[in-house]
C-alpha cells in the first residue's frame, strides 16, 4: 500500500540513463519531422472554419447586420453585446 506522501510526489519524466544528445532529440524530433496525416486532417479542419468565418466575414459587411435576421435595430443588442464581449477578452 503506498502512503499519502508517495502518492503526492510524481513519477520521474525522465527514466534510465541521460545523456545531452539524447534529451536533445527528444525534444527536437517532434519539430524536426514531416507532420503526421492527423495533423493534417487537422490543419485541414482549422483551414476549412477559418475560410468558413472569413466568407461569412464579408457577407455581413457586403448585405449588412440584417443578414443576422435582426432588421430591428432593437435587435443589435445582441450583436453588439457579443462583438464587446469577445473584444474584451
Amino acid at each position: 500500500m503506498r502512503t499519502s506522501a508517495s502518492l503526492l510526489t510524481p513519477p520521474p519524466l525522465v527514466t534510465g540513463p541521460v545523456d545531452l544528445r539524447r534529451l536533445d532529440d527528444d525534444i527536437h524530433r517532434p519539430l524536426e519531422s514531416f507532420p503526421t496525416l492527423r495533423w493534417w486532417i487537422a490543419f485541414s479542419i482549422c483551414g476549412a472554419l477559418a475560410t468558413c468565418f472569413l466568407l461569412c466575414a464579408a457577407y455581413t459587411i457586403a448585405v449588412g447586420i440584417g443578414s443576422w435576421g435582426n432588421n430591428s435595430p432593437v435587435g443589435w443588442g445582441w450583436g453588439i453585446i457579443n462583438f464587446v464581449f469577445w473584444i474584451g477578452i
